[in-house]
C-alpha cells in the first residue's frame, strides 16, 4: 500500500507480487476438508466474478 501510495511502480509491482506468491502459497497448504466446505462457498463468488465478460 506505501508504494502505492508514494507513485512506486516498482515497489508495488513487487510487493503485488509477493502477496500473489503467498496467497497461491497458503492456497495450496489448505487442508482439504477446508475446500469440500467453506473453501468452496469461498471460492464460488470469485468464480462468478472471474468467469464475467469484460466490457
Amino acid at each position: 500500500m506505501q508504494a502505492i501510495e508514494a507513485g512506486d511502480v516498482k515497489a508495488a509491482r513487487q510487493a503485488g507480487t509477493k502477496h500473489m506468491l503467498n496467497a497461491a502459497k497458503r492456497i495450496g497448504n489448505a487442508d482439504p476438508v477446508f475446500w469440500t466446505s467453506q473453501g468452496l462457498a469461498l471460492a464460488k463468488p470469485l468464480r462468478t466474478e472471474l468467469t464475467k465478460p469484460k466490457i
